[in-house]
């Protein structure tokens, strides 16, 4: 039966799932693809100590074209992608998400809805607040490797809850604003921002 795997990248681990030796091991147990997140710290205690840095999220952009390239595996990375589906996918424009409570999230990162599959047909969901305030601010920014609404540009985040009046879907030991978000992730997305920028200028010089 094929399969792939799924792992997270983070401040401990980058060097390790990007490497010859981890690629080599997904292969030999016999892996046709691969998904790679970064780390997002969703959640009021989740560690800022594990978000990968600039040049982490730089070494695994230029990793996983690599291994496309030169290995039977195919993988794919949920941020660094970005420039070959115009940014993120989230909010209904490739899919959303329903959590164990039925709530209708646009991503399963971003934790924040307005409606619960138990209030109107699902092909609804595709017209609440919430997922037409995403629709609308697609794509977020020009930069494809800064695609995340919630990650690399938190005030439209912000922008979005508020507008659609969404609460947060978190359970009440973890649960934070939009604005203790966007507090944790504005200054992770100012440090991005140049780094990011050079690279998606230099990957349109070579296309």
């Amino acid at each position: 039966m094929p399969f792939g795997f799924s792992t997270c990248y983070h401040a401990n681990n980058t060097e390790y799932v990007g490497s010859d030796e981890f690629i080599q091991l997904m292969i030999s147990k016999g892996a046709l693809f691969g998904w790679y997140f970064t780390y997002i710290p969703v959640g009021k205690d989740a560690p800022l100590s594990l978000v990968a840095s600039p040049a982490q999220r730089s070494y695994m952009l230029k990793r996983v074209r690599e291994i496309r390239a030169q290995r039977p595996l195919f993988v794919l990375d949920f941020w660094n992608d970005g420039n070959y589906v115009d940014g993120c996918i989230a909010g209904g424009r490739r899919y959303f998400h329903i959590n164990a409570h039925g709530d209708r999230e646009p991503c399963a990162f971003i934790q924040y809805a307005c409606e619960n599959i138990h209030d109107k047909p699902l092909l609804e969901a595709l017209k609440n607040p919430m997922i037409k305030a995403y629709h609308d601010h697609q794509p977020c920014n020009t930069d494809m490797f800064r695609p995340c609404p919630m990650f690399d540009n938190p005030e439209i985040l912000v922008e979005m809850v508020n507008q659609s009046g969404a609460k947060s879907t978190q359970e009440p030991l973890s649960a934070e604003s939009v604005e203790q978000l966007y507090q944790k992730c504005k200054p992770i997305a100012d440090k991005l921002k140049p780094v990011a920028d050079k690279l998606c200028q230099s990957y349109q010089e070579e296309s």
